[in-house]
């Protein structure tokens, strides 16, 4: 119930350009939850219950200060074209949703079935190191989303290819630092050292993730058009694809092999999706050389960090990371800051 008001909060305040006030609910709900599960994991006696009580009454408390903000913006009409406008919009959908719990949560379900506990959530702390930079792609793409939809409507592609070269140096620059310091991260969040050794797949499961940053660029485009059809197409067959060969792979290399078939298979999503939307429904293309290049750094990244580090560890490795840092970061924002600076400067 929760999640139904927090997704028509976000959906509305998105779509009005209002993200100061998205934003403030997502934090909200955030931290509410966080401190109502924190709050009965003190003072019951079976965590488990502890944390799915206090979360869910948390999440409604606050549900309900985001009905206070909505209100405003609700008139209690029905309209027949509403609602054959949400049905067929929607309906085609619903095998999407299913499909993308089933992706995300599928792999660490066989984990479990096939290599126990332990495995599973060594799989779980490394995926979740990773998911920051989903989390950080999520925030992109919701920002964008109001512009998107004004520019596809008067057609001004040029301004949508610049928000996207836009947005892909932000998340290169935010896919390098977790590439470089993930590790670090996770050592940082960890009380138990026994948990690290799955943190050399974070750069594998943040490739995937990068995949699929690509796949919402392709799919916004599919939303515009209303074809959600193809949307929930793509998501099951990368679905298919990915618990085949997490059943091959999974017994034979443990749970490491999660990591790369969950990058297969959205890399696949990626792909199809871009055929769909740019081959089949004839949809203006994303930048798809900036995409490339943004790909090609990341790799650059990854190899420079690899031979780093078996050369180096300690704060010698820690310092060569920090540089390689700084160098992506002055290559994807040096131009730009230098140009501020000079105008500021001239003024």
């Amino acid at each position: 119930l929760s999640h139904i008001i927090f997704t028509i909060f976000n959906g509305l305040f998105v779509a009005r350009n209002e993200s100061l006030t998205q934003a403030k609910g997502m934090v909200i709900m955030a931290y509410g939850r966080f401190l109502g599960a924190s709050a009965l994991l003190l003072l019951l006696a079976v965590p488990y219950q502890a944390r799915i009580l206090g979360d869910s009454f948390m999440a409604l408390a606050v549900s309900f200060y985001m009905l206070y903000l909505l209100y405003p913006h609700v008139k209690f009409k029905f309209k027949k074209e509403h609602l054959t406008y949400i049905l067929t919009f929607s309906i085609p959908l619903i095998p999407y949703s299913l499909s993308s719990i089933i992706l995300h949560y599928s792999d660490q379900l066989i984990i479990n079935k096939i290599e126990g506990n332990s495995d599973a959530g060594l799989y779980s702390f490394a995926y979740k190191i990773g998911f920051l930079y989903h989390g950080f792609d999520q925030a992109l793409q919701n920002a964008s989303k109001a512009d998107f939809f004004k520019w596809m409507n008067r057609g001004l592609y040029d301004e949508i290819k610049s928000q996207i070269k836009s947005m892909l140096k932000m998340l290169v620059w935010a896919a390098s630092f977790l590439l470089l310091f993930a590790s670090d991260l996770g050592r940082l969040l960890s009380s138990k050292e026994s948990f690290t050794v799955s943190l050399d797949l974070v750069p594998i499961i943040i490739a995937g993730y990068v995949f699929f940053s690509a796949y919402m660029f392709y799919a916004r485009l599919i939303f515009y058009s209303k074809k959600t059809a193809y949307i929930s197409l793509l998501t099951m067959i990368s679905v298919v694809v990915n618990i085949g060969l997490n059943l091959y792979y999974i017994p034979i290399y443990g749970y490491v092999a999660a990591a790369y078939t969950t990058l297969v298979s959205l890399f696949l999503m990626a792909l199809l999706s871009g055929i769909v939307a740019v081959g089949i429904l004839k949809l203006p293309a994303p930048p798809l050389r900036n995409m490339l290049v943004s790909l090609l750094i990341l790799c650059v990244v990854f190899a420079l960090y690899t031979i780093a580090g078996q050369h180096l560890e300690g704060a010698y490795f820690f310092l060569i990371k920090i540089v390689i840092f700084l160098v992506v970061t002055s290559l994807l924002f040096g131009k730009k800051v230098l140009v501020s600076f000079q105008d500021k400067s001239g003024e």
